[in-house]
């Protein structure tokens, strides 16, 4: 299966390309990759579970922000919002390469 996927698609390293804009040829073939963006819970930047850190790496904002919000949100919903965070640490996975640079491309 493996062998006729790469007759048909060519070896893997020949589809990477960092530039996500320029489409990749293949012989007659034309296709685009989609990097796609995925929410973990942050093992370089946690306090407490990571997640704050993960979402600031998500959004690409400054973690102390999203920590400043997450208590300013935490002392004003009376321990519902505890309890999300905690259900969210559970449900999110921990980014175990410490990074989003994992590839995640998809191609179509």
């Amino acid at each position: 299966m493996q062998n006729r996927l790469q007759a048909v698609l060519g070896p893997h390293e020949s589809h990477y390309n960092k530039d996500i804009d320029q489409p990749i040829k293949h012989g007659n073939h034309e296709r685009k990759i989609i990097t796609m963006k995925k929410l973990f819970r942050s093992e370089r930047d946690r306090k407490f579970t990571g997640l704050c850190g993960g979402l600031a790496e998500y959004f690409g904002i400054d973690s102390t922000l999203i920590r400043l919000i997450a208590i300013i949100v935490a002392l004003g919903s009376v321990g519902t919002f505890l309890f999300v965070y905690v259900i969210a640490s559970l449900i999110v996975p921990s980014d175990r390469s410490g990074s989003f640079t994992d590839n995640n491309h998809y191609y179509y």
